[in-house]
């Protein structure tokens, strides 16, 4: 009696390997199964849109209305009002473009000056690198808040000078990271064709080095943004970061403080809004990290 079993089952070899079809291994098919990445997404993305919406969306965030301060919540003021009868839910929206922005300039500051650094420490290598690292690790010895705290000091208050302050202490970690990765690939076989058919020390780095090197720093970048938004908040919290009247979530903390006991919504709002946006940065680096390193996806799992 002839088997049922179909003829492509039965002729498989037992160490044949079944073929995924491409759509199912593509970049966009790992985003769309990648919990971290779409909550991460859907957080970060929530906020600046809302940031972007502004204008549309809310109040002028510095216009004062003394007769109606500390309103708690109410239909006409989603977030309450603050000592000053400024409306809440306002101030959080434009201090959502002030953490945004603070986020992509400090973290490109970084990037700009320690992607650089580290690569041509790893890629030239002794007194040099000796020389670079042993910055870096003067910097490094400092707590990341401390020192910003200290180099806003010097520069003064402000928001230009805190994301200068923020940016500076975000470059070292670019730096190390991009050494470790130039380290690695330099030594792949590939790298040392291209040396034995005379390529340049540009082309190699260029062509070669940070292309293969550059998704472990995307990934680095998104996880830093979220450190670069808790570090403007303590610098406002302490009064140097964005100068009142500009709305920024550290300063309504601050502001908040007295009005603990009285209207905790002052402190409420921004903090919910410091630890979503945050949490949805670490969540969306986690989740590019599993996007970009298909392996490690599969270890995991």
């Amino acid at each position: 009696m002839p088997s049922s079993t179909p003829a492509s089952a039965t002729n498989k070899a037992p160490g044949a390997v079944a073929v995924v079809p491409q759509a199912r291994t593509g970049i966009w098919f790992r985003v769309r199964h990648n919990r971290q990445m779409i909550i991460g997404l859907v957080c970060v993305g929530t906020f600046a849109l809302l940031a972007l919406l502004a204008p549309i969306i809310a109040k002028d965030p510095a216009a004062l209305d003394l007769m109606n301060d500390l309103l708690p919540p109410s239909s006409e003021a989603p977030f309450g009002t603050d000592e000053l009868g400024r409306d809440q839910f306002s101030r959080i929206v434009y201090g959502g473009r002030v953490s945004l922005q603070v986020a992509m300039l400090a973290v490109g500051i970084g990037l700009i000056f320690g992607v650089p650094v580290g690569l041509i420490a790893g890629f030239y290598g002794k007194r040099i690198d000796n020389v670079t690292m042993r910055i870096m690790d003067g910097l490094q010895a400092f707590p990341a808040v401390l020192l910003a705290i200290v180099i806003a000091s010097v520069l003064g208050s402000g928001l230009t000078n805190a994301m200068i302050a923020i940016g500076i202490v975000s470059i070292p970690g670019f730096a190390r990271l991009m050494r470790g990765q130039t380290l690695q690939i330099k030594e792949t076989d590939y790298v040392m064709a291209a040396r034995a058919v005379g390529a340049r020390n540009s082309h190699i780095i260029f062509r070669h080095i940070l292309p293969n090197g550059i998704a472990p720093i995307i990934v680095a970048a998104a996880v830093s943004s979220a450190g670069a938004i808790l570090t403007e908040a303590s610098l406002s919290f302490v009064g140097l970061g964005a100068r009142p009247p500009t709305p920024s979530w550290g300063g309504m903390l601050q502001t908040g403080y007295p009005y603990l006991s009285t209207a905790i919504w002052l402190s409420m709002f921004p903090g919910v809004a410091i630890a979503v946006t945050t949490l949805g940065l670490n969540f969306l680096g986690d989740g590019l990290r599993d996007v970009l390193d298909p392996k490690l996806r599969r270890g995991r799992n």
